[in-house]
C-alpha cells in the first residue's frame, strides 16, 4: 500500500451527490461478498417538510415500483418520501440520478466508494453490482430515467436481490415494466384541496378562494405550486390573484422564475423546454402536433383534428412518442395535456403566420361539420369541438386576419342554438359577426353568411325586430353581388320571412315563404331538408293566418317526406310530428294532438335526451293538449315533471320555468284544486326581480292570477290588497281585456268584503269602457252588468285568471 501523501483525488457522483475521495490507485478491492452490509447507510436527497396529496400507505411494500408522469408532478419527491418511510426496513438505501448511462455508472461507483475505497470508476460499477447481488434487502432508487436501455441490464442483474424504485417521465407501457419486475404507477397532479393547502402553508396567506383560483390556473402541478409559493413569499405585497395576472400577462418570465435561491433548472419553463427540445430532435411531427394542441382546449382532443394532412400511421407514432414522455395522456382516440405544458408549448411555438395557431384553426375548420343546425350525424363531433373552437378564439393573436375564425365561431353559435344554449349561441354569433366585418369587410359574402346566422339566432331568441333589420339589409347586399350564392340568398329569404312572421307582418311572411319554397325546390329538388324547413315555416304562417286546413296539409306532406328521406328519429322529422300536434290543437282535434305530441316527446327523449329544450317543449305541448281534452290529472303530472327538469337545467327563476309553474296553477285551478294552485303562484310572485325576469306586464298578470285564486279560496282581504296594487300599476296602454279583467276582479273582491259602493263604481266603468272598446256582447261586459244588477252572494262571481 502506498502512503496517503502519494494518493490522488477521485470524483464520483454528480452535481447533486458528488463525492471527492482520496483513494490509493494501486489498492485492490476485496471481494464484494466479504464486505458486510453497513446498516443505516443512505445518500437520500432532502425531503420537503410540506408533503401533501399522496398516500404512502397505498404505495408501500417490498415490491419494485416505477413512478412515471409529467415533469414537475412530484415523482422525485414521492420517491424520497417512500424511501425515508423505509429507513427502518432497509439497512442500505442508495439514490442514483439516472438520466444517462454514464450517471448510472457513476452512482454505482459512488456506492462502491462508500463501501470501500475504489481504484477506478469502471471497477466501481461492476463491484457495486456484485455487492448488491450478494447482499439482499436493500432499496435502490433510480431517479429521472430518460431511456429504459440505461437501466434494463442493471434491473435484470439485480432482480430478486432488493427493492428498486424508478422515477421517469417515460411511459413505455405496463407490460414492459412488469417484465422487469416493477409495478408501474402513474403519478398524477394532486387533488385541488391539497393544492390549496400547499399554497396556503408555504405562503402563509389566508385567502383560500384566491389559492383555489391559482391552483386551478396551475393545474394542481406540485412543481408549479411550489414555484408560485416561492415567488409569492418573496413579494409580500402580491396576492394569489396578482400572481395569476402576472402568469397570464408574462408567462415565460414568471414560469422561468424559481424564486430567489431556487434552482433555475427546476422551473417549469426549464423542465419542459428541455423535454420539448428532446421531442423535436426525435420527431418534428410530434413537436408540431404538440404546438397545435397547445392552442386547443386541454382535454379530449379528437385524433380526427390532428390527422390531416399527415399520414395516420405517422401521427399515431408521434402521439405515442408524446405520451411516452408523459406530455400528453391518451384516452382511446383522443388526447389530453396539462394546461401548463400547453402554455410552455405556446411560448415556444409562437403565433407567427403559418405557425401552430394557424394550423390549429385550419385543422378545426377541416374537421368541423358544415351544417351544425340540421346535420344530426355531425352533432357528436360538434360537442367535442366546441371547447377547442373557444380555445383558438381566446388565444387568437391580436389583429389576426384568419378568415376561418369567424366561420368557426358562427358555426359553433348555430350548433349551440340548435341545442338550446341560447346565451352562448348569441355571444359567439355576435363575436363572429364583429370578426367577419373586421377581417373581410361589411359586404363580403362570408360576412353576409355570418350575419345571416346571427339574425336567425336573434329571431329564435325573441329579438325578431333586430333580425328583420339585419336581414333586409343583407338581402339587398346579397342580391347586388354578381357571384353571390343562390342557396345563401334563399336562406336569408327564409329567415327574413320567419322574422316577419314573428313580428306580425304576416302577409309579407306568407308571400316571401311561398316564393322561397318554389325557388328552393327548383334549386335543391323536392327531397332537400332546406325545402322541408321552408314548407314547415309556411305551414305555421298559414296557421297564424287562420288557414288551418292548408297548414295541416303542408305539415302532413312534410312529415311523409321527412320520414322517407331523413328517418323517424331525425330532429327535423320530430319537428314535423310536433307541428302536426300544433295543427291538430288549432283545429280542436285534441285526441290527435295528444297522439302527435306523445310521439314527438318519445322521439325527442330518445334522440335528444330528457332535458333538451325541444324535449321540454314537447312535454309542455303535450300537457297543454291533455288540458284541452280536460284530462287535468295527466296535464298536471307532465307540468310537474317539466318544472323539475327546467329548474335543474335553467334555474327556478327562468321565464320558461315560471311559464310551466303558471300552467300548472291553471291546470289545478281548472280541476277545482285552487287551494293547491295558490302556493305555486305565491312562489312566483315572491321571486326577487320578477318584473325584470318576465317583464312588468306578465308580472302584474301573475299578481292578478294570485289575487283571483285568493278570491276563489275565500281569502278576500288578501285579494283586495293585491288587486288594488295591480290596478294601480296597470298603465293605460294595456290591452282593454287585461285592464278590464283586473278591474273586474277588484270589483268582485270589494263586493266580497262588503265594499259595495266601490265595487259598483268599478263595474259601471267596466260596462261603459268595455262596451266602447269590446262591444256590448263581450263576456266581460255582460258579466260586469250581471254582477252589477244581481244581489247573489258575491263569492259566486268568478274571478278571472289570465294565462299568456
Amino acid at each position: 500500500m502506498t502512503d496517503a501523501s502519494n494518493s490522488r483525488g477521485v470524483q464520483v457522483g454528480d452535481g447533486n451527490t458528488q463525492t471527492n475521495l482520496n483513494v490509493d490507485p494501486d489498492a485492490v478491492l476485496p471481494t464484494p461478498e466479504s464486505v458486510l452490509m453497513p446498516h443505516g447507510m443512505r445518500n437520500l436527497p432532502f425531503a420537503s417538510a410540506v408533503f401533501v396529496g399522496r398516500d404512502l400507505d397505498e404505495l408501500g411494500g417490498t415490491e419494485g415500483l416505477v413512478l412515471h408522469g409529467l415533469g414537475g408532478v412530484g415523482k422525485t419527491e414521492l420517491a424520497v418520501h417512500l424511501a425515508r418511510a423505509g429507513l427502518d426496513r432497509y439497512p442500505l438505501i442508495w439514490w442514483i440520478t439516472a438520466d444517462s448511462a454514464e450517471r448510472v455508472a457513476a452512482g454505482l461507483a459512488e456506492l462502491t466508494a462508500w463501501l470501500h475505497p475504489l481504484p477506478s470508476l469502471a471497477a466501481g460499477r461492476s463491484w457495486a453490482i456484485r455487492w448488491l447481488q450478494a447482499h439482499p434487502g436493500w432499496l435502490l432508487v433510480l431517479d429521472n430515467v430518460e431511456e429504459l436501455s440505461h437501466i434494463a441490464d442493471l434491473l435484470g442483474m439485480l432482480h430478486g436481490a432488493g427493492t428498486v424504485i424508478v422515477t421517469t417521465r417515460r411511459d413505455v407501457g405496463p407490460a414492459r415494466w412488469k417484465t422487469l419486475g416493477l409495478r408501474p404507477i402513474h403519478v398524477d397532479v394532486i387533488a385541488r384541496e391539497a393544492s390549496v393547502s400547499l399554497l396556503q402553508r408555504l405562503t402563509e396567506r389566508t385567502d383560500r378562494d384566491g389559492a383555489a383560483r391559482l391552483a386551478a390556473d396551475l393545474g394542481d402541478l406540485p412543481l408549479a405550486l411550489e414555484q408560485a409559493a416561492a415567488y409569492l413569499s418573496q413579494h409580500d405585497h402580491m396576492s394569489f390573484d396578482d400572481y395569476r395576472a402576472l402568469l397570464s400577462e408574462r408567462f415565460e418570465r414568471i414560469a422561468a422564475a424559481p424564486g430567489t435561491g431556487g434552482d433555475i433548472s427546476r422551473s417549469i419553463w426549464t423542465v419542459w423546454s428541455l423535454t420539448l427540445s428532446t421531442i423535436e430532435a426525435r420527431s418534428e411531427l410530434a413537436a408540431g402536433l404538440l404546438g397545435v394542441m397547445a392552442y386547443l382546449a386541454p382535454d379530449d382532443i379528437p385524433d380526427e383534428v390532428l390527422l390531416p394532412p399527415a399520414d395516420p400511421l405517422d401521427v399515431a407514432e408521434a402521439l405515442h412518442l408524446l405520451a411516452s414522455y408523459s406530455l400528453i395522456s391518451r384516452h382511446g382516440r383522443s388526447s389530453s395535456l396539462h394546461r401548463l405544458v400547453q402554455a410552455v408549448s405556446r411560448g415556444i411555438a409562437g403565433t407567427e403566420p403559418g405557425g401552430a395557431w394557424e394550423q390549429a384553426v385550419a385543422l378545426l375548420r377541416h374537421v368541423a361539420p358544415d351544417d351544425p343546425a340540421y346535420d344530426v350525424t355531425g352533432w357528436d363531433m360538434w360537442r367535442r369541438l366546441l371547447p377547442h373552437v373557444e380555445a383558438v378564439v381566446r388565444l387568437a393573436p391580436d389583429g389576426h386576419e384568419n378568415r376561418y375564425v369567424p366561420i368557426l365561431m358562427s358555426f359553433a353559435g348555430t350548433f349551440l342554438q340548435s341545442q338550446g344554449a341560447t346565451d352562448d349561441a348569441i355571444r359567439l354569433s355576435e363575436l363572429a359577426a364583429r370578426e367577419a366585418r373586421r377581417i373581410n369587410g361589411p359586404d363580403h359574402p362570408a360576412t353576409l353568411s355570418v350575419l345571416n346566422n346571427l339574425a336567425r339566432c336573434y329571431d329564435m331568441n325573441g329579438r325578431s325586430a333586430e333580425a328583420v333589420t339585419i336581414l333586409e339589409e343583407l338581402l339587398e347586399k346579397a342580391r347586388a353581388l354578381p357571384d353571390g350564392s343562390p342557396a345563401e340568398l334563399l336562406s336569408m329569404s327564409n329567415n327574413l320571412a320567419r322574422s316577419y312572421q314573428s313580428i306580425g307582418r304576416l302577409a309579407q311572411a306568407v308571400s316571401l315563404l311561398e316564393e322561397t319554397l318554389e325557388k328552393r325546390i327548383a334549386l335543391h329538388g323536392q327531397d332537400d331538408n332546406r325545402v322541408f324547413t321552408t314548407r314547415n315555416n309556411l305551414a305555421y304562417a298559414y296557421q297564424q293566418d287562420g288557414r288551418l286546413d292548408q297548414c295541416r296539409r303542408l305539415h302532413e306532406q312534410n312529415l311523409a317526406d321527412r320520414l322517407r328521406v331523413l328517418g323517424e328519429d331525425h330532429p327535423s322529422t320530430l319537428n314535423s310530428v310536433n307541428a302536426l300536434g300544433d295543427a291538430s290543437r288549432a283545429l280542436r282535434r285534441y285526441e290527435d294532438a295528444v297522439e302527435y305530441f306523445t310521439r314527438a316527446l318519445s322521439g325527442r327523449v330518445r334522440t335528444l335526451g330528457g332535458n333538451h329544450p325541444q324535449t321540454l317543449a314537447s312535454r309542455s305541448a303535450l300537457a297543454r293538449a291533455h288540458f284541452d281534452a280536460r284530462d287535468f290529472a295527466t296535464a298536471a303530472r307532465l307540468r310537474r315533471t317539466n318544472i323539475e327538469r327546467r329548474r335543474r337545467t335553467l334555474g327556478h327563476d327562468h321565464p320558461e320555468t315560471i311559464g310551466d309553474m303558471l300552467a300548472l296553477a291553471q291546470t289545478l285551478d281548472a280541476a277545482g284544486r285552487g287551494i293547491e294552485a295558490a302556493p305555486i303562484l305565491e312562489q312566483i310572485v315572491a321571486m326577487p326581480g320578477l318584473d325584470a325576469i318576465i317583464g312588468p306586464r306578465d308580472a302584474r298578470i301573475m299578481r292578478n292570477n294570485l289575487a283571483a285564486l285568493y278570491l276563489k279560496t275565500r281569502r278576500a282581504a288578501e285579494a283586495v290588497q293585491l288587486m288594488e296594487a295591480v290596478v294601480a300599476d296597470a298603465p293605460g296602454h294595456w290591452e282593454p281585456i287585461e285592464s278590464l279583467t283586473f278591474a273586474k276582479n277588484l270589483a268582485i273582491a270589494y263586493r266580497t268584503t262588503g265594499r259595495r259602493d266601490e265595487s259598483d263604481r268599478l263595474l259601471n266603468m267596466i260596462a261603459n269602457e268595455g262596451q266602447r272598446d269590446l262591444g256590448l256582447a263581450h263576456p266581460l261586459v255582460q258579466e260586469a252588468l250581471a254582477i252589477l244588477h244581481d244581489d247573489r252572494d258575491p263569492a259566486e262571481s268568478t274571478a278571472h285568471l289570465i294565462f299568456r
